[in-house]
């Protein structure tokens, strides 16, 4: 179940770096980049939030189970993730600093 999950979830986040991706190569100036997430990414956010809960709520998925320790970590930082969202200069992740 939780490889499939996981897919799911996977499918949904590529999307936004899709988003993304045609945001760097085709948008210069912040209120573009701000309409074209609010058009296109924040309804993926938004739906993937709800799945995420939604997948939090199933009885057979136990708190100590990965799957479910991953979802509780992303619903916890729910407006952390989503900043991106309301400022065209956060990128949607941190791996330019990571590096």
């Amino acid at each position: 179940m939780e490889p499939e999950l996981s897919k799911q979830a996977l499918t949904q986040i590529a999307k936004l770096y899709e988003i993304e991706k045609h945001i760097r190569e085709n948008l210069t100036y912040g209120y573009e980049i701000l309409a074209y997430r609010k058009k296109y990414s924040e309804p993926i956010v938004d739906t993937f939030f709800n799945w995420l809960y939604e997948q939090r709520q199933r009885p057979e998925i136990l708190p100590s189970n990965p799957f479910s320790k991953a979802l509780s970590y992303a619903l916890e930082r729910k407006t952390e993730l989503k900043v991106f969202l309301s400022d065209p200069a956060v990128p949607i992740d941190t791996n330019h600093l990571e590096r």
